[in-house]
C-alpha cells in the first residue's frame, strides 16, 4: 500500500518551536501558498525564522483560527511571548522538523502520468483538492482534514468517476524496488 494512505489513517505531528503541530491539511497549505512562504513555495529565498515562525504559527491552527489569527490585532504580542518561550530551542533542527513535517504528509498517491508534460493548473493545488472534495465531506472538513487523508478521497473519488492512472500496489512496490535497488547499486560504484 502507499505511504499516503497509510498516513491518512497512521500519523503523528510533531512539536515545533513549542507548538504542537495539526495534521497538514490543504488549508494549511493553501495559505502558506498565498504568503509565499519558501518552506512550500519555490523560491531563492532561503525560509528565515519568520518564515518557521509564520509556517509554524498556521500549521499549529484550524483553517478558521489560523485565518482568524493573521488578523489578530494581538498576533505581534502573540509572536514576541511565543519567541520567549521558545529562545532556547535550536531554530536550525525545528526548521529540519518542519520540514520532514511537510515532506511527510504532503505525499500523494502515486499515479501513471497521461502526458509528459502535463498543462500547469491555474488554480493552488491544496485549492483544487478541497473543492474537489467538499461536496463529498463539507466545506470546513475540506480545509481542515488531514492531508494524506484528503488525497485518498481525491484520489478514489477520481477512480471512482473512471480514471484508472492510480498505479497498483503491485506497480508501486515494483516501482520502489527499482529505486531502491539503483540507490543500492549508486553507492557501490562510489565506494
Amino acid at each position: 500500500m502507499q505511504q499516503v494512505f497509510k498516513n491518512a489513517l497512521y500519523h503523528r505531528e510533531p512539536k515545533v518551536l513549542e507548538c504542537q503541530l495539526r495534521p497538514l491539511c490543504c488549508g494549511h497549505l493553501f495559505i502558506l501558498m498565498a504568503a509565499d512562504n519558501p518552506y512550500v513555495v519555490l523560491s531563492e529565498i532561503k525560509p528565515t525564522l519568520i518564515h518557521l515562525a509564520f509556517a509554524v504559527g498556521i500549521c499549529s491552527r484550524t483553517f478558521d483560527e489560523a485565518t482568524a489569527w493573521m488578523k489578530s490585532e494581538d498576533i505581534i504580542d502573540d509572536v514576541k511571548a511565543w519567541g520567549k518561550r521558545c529562545r532556547k530551542n535550536n531554530f536550525r533542527l525545528q526548521g529540519i522538523i518542519f520540514e520532514k513535517y511537510l515532506r511527510d504528509f504532503s505525499a500523494f498517491p502515486v499515479r501513471w502520468s497521461q502526458t509528459r508534460n502535463p498543462e500547469p493548473t491555474q488554480h493552488p493545488w491544496p485549492l483544487l483538492i478541497a473543492t474537489s472534495i467538499m461536496p463529498l465531506v463539507g466545506e470546513e472538513r475540506a480545509w481542515n482534514m488531514p492531508l494524506p487523508m484528503a488525497a485518498s478521497i481525491w484520489s478514489a473519488s477520481k477512480e471512482l468517476s473512471g480514471d484508472r492512472n492510480l498505479k497498483t500496489d503491485w506497480e508501486y512496490q515494483a516501482l520502489e524496488q527499482m529505486r531502491e535497488t539503483a540507490s543500492q547499486k549508486e553507492k557501490e560504484l562510489k565506494t
